[in-house]
């Protein structure tokens, strides 16, 4: 299981085994499985299963845009991979770039953005996310993100680069 979250991180997990005591099935799903199934098992309902578990990744995984495709970001981890490749961002690089990332091309100003970090909860300079944004730019692998000068910032789903 830490193999495929550490190399795998979108796929899914079904566990098939023959232990069905409770504290097994809850180490699995603590585990990050997706679903547990117990032998003996009926093949009709276990293809059920998968196509379920196949059906909530697509929906919470498609890309729509060209970044995401290369640019994916998984909420429950906290990460952004660029190709397959773990971007190495603080939370609060990730927490920005997620916001940006909801509405492509829509410019935030940096109280939308605070509100987003902190949730209203940050009292200082809101130059602090011009610091965040400028550290998520050296760490983003392409210029994802645009300064819309007097406004704010918008992330650019397209990359001429």
């Amino acid at each position: 299981m830490d193999w495929i979250r550490r190399n795998a991180p979108h796929m899914g997990k079904i566990m098939l085994t023959a232990l069905g005591d409770e504290k097994t099935q809850l180490s699995a799903f603590n585990n990050q499985a997706d679903d547990y199934v117990v032998k003996p098992f009926s093949p009709i309902l276990l293809l059920k299963r998968i196509e379920a578990v196949l059906r909530r990744l697509e929906s919470s995984a498609l890309p729509d845009s060209p970044a995401e495709k290369r640019l994916p970001i998984s909420t429950e981890s906290y990460q952004a991979f660029f190709d397959g490749e773990i971007l190495p961002l603080t939370l609060s690089e990730f927490l920005l770039l997620q916001k940006l990332m909801e509405q492509p091309n829509r410019v935030f100003n940096r109280a939308n953005l605070i509100d987003a970090l902190y949730q209203g909860a940050y009292y200082g300079s809101d130059r602090v996310i011009d610091s965040h944004i400028k550290n998520l730019r050296k760490k983003l692998p392409k210029p994802y993100i645009k300064t819309i000068i007097g406004v704010g910032y918008q992330f650019v789903a397209e990359v001429d680069q």
